[in-house]
């Protein structure tokens, strides 16, 4: 997805965020770098996609920072607030008559949890309190019975996660899907970036119990950066059958590309994307692509 002039200014925000989050850091020279690293990319050249070029504003202000993860604290609190809510929407699943749309709506709505930006939870413990109101607007695009029919067809489902505290609630979305027949095998990132969830996060949380394998995107990037995966990533995910891709940087990094059939579930947080992708900006997707 190309990036657009309103995402200029969404950079620059979350990189002054990242700066919040790091005591004694130097405002003044993270925002110096990540204008920098904007200044020599906008617009942007060509074949060059927005996550691109926000992997490469936010390596520079890490390196400011002096951090290999500003969002450390972030994330611990977003996976507590998570599971304090987990029973609650577990119970909701079990007792639904449709558990598997249940559960899918759960995860879309738990990728409000996201920081730093417009449209999403001001911290993690305000995830109860949208969490319940965006779960009563339900899903404005609905392809559930379509993603439904393509995991029952299929005999390994590749689930590319986003966000920490998001996390819990794929795992009762995974558990659905292996109701149908397939292994899931979960995809995080390989390294601590913004919020999203790694590895430590899968272990923590106990979600190796409940894919069939975890593996990660093996970088440093916003959603699968293709130019910076290993070889072995790139063929797990254009060889796969089926995909399950989470969130706005996910959808960035794949807009584009042609992959196999995949669903992208994730809240419209921002213009360019709900125009990119042609849906109303703060609702509720799930959106299968064949």
């Amino acid at each position: 997805m190309r990036m657009r002039a309103e995402c200029v200014p969404c950079q620059l925000r979350r990189a002054l965020y990242e700066a919040s989050l790091v005591p004694g850091s130097d405002e003044d020279a993270v925002m110096a770098a990540a204008c920098k690293v904007l200044a020599e990319n906008f617009p942007p050249p060509t074949g060059i996609s927005n996550h691109e070029i926000s992997t490469r504003v936010h390596e520079v202000v890490y390196r400011v920072l002096g951090t290999q993860d500003a969002y450390v604290d972030i994330k611990r609190r977003s996976n507590q607030a998570a599971l304090r809510l987990h029973p609650e929407v577990e119970r909701m699943v079990r007792e639904s008559d449709d558990p598997f749309k249940t559960a899918l709506l759960a995860s879309v709505v738990g990728n409000v949890m996201e920081f730093g930006i417009e449209g999403v939870a001001p911290s993690p413990e305000h995830l109860s309190e949208m969490f319940h109101r965006l779960y009563q607007h339900g899903l404005h695009v609905d392809h559930t019975n379509g993603i439904r029919q393509k995991i029952r067809q299929v005999e390994e489902v590749l689930y590319i996660t986003d966000n920490a505290g998001e996390i819990v609630f794929d795992g009762l979305l995974i558990r659905e899907i292996k109701k149908f027949g397939p292994r899931v095998t979960l995809m995080v990132r390989g390294e601590p970036i913004m919020n999203d969830a790694t590895m430590t996060d899968v272990q923590e949380l106990g979600l190796e119990n409940v894919a069939d394998k975890v593996t990660t995107t093996g970088s440093f990037g916003v959603g699968v950066v293709l130019s910076r995966a290993p070889k072995k990533v790139k063929d797990e995910i254009f060889n796969a059958e089926f995909i399950i891709a989470k969130g706005m940087g996910n959808y960035e990094a794949f807009a584009d590309v042609e992959l196999p059939p995949t669903a992208f579930l994730l809240r419209t947080k921002c213009r360019p994307v709900a125009e990119d992708i042609g849906f109303p900006k703060g609702v509720n997707v799930a959106y299968l692509r064949e």
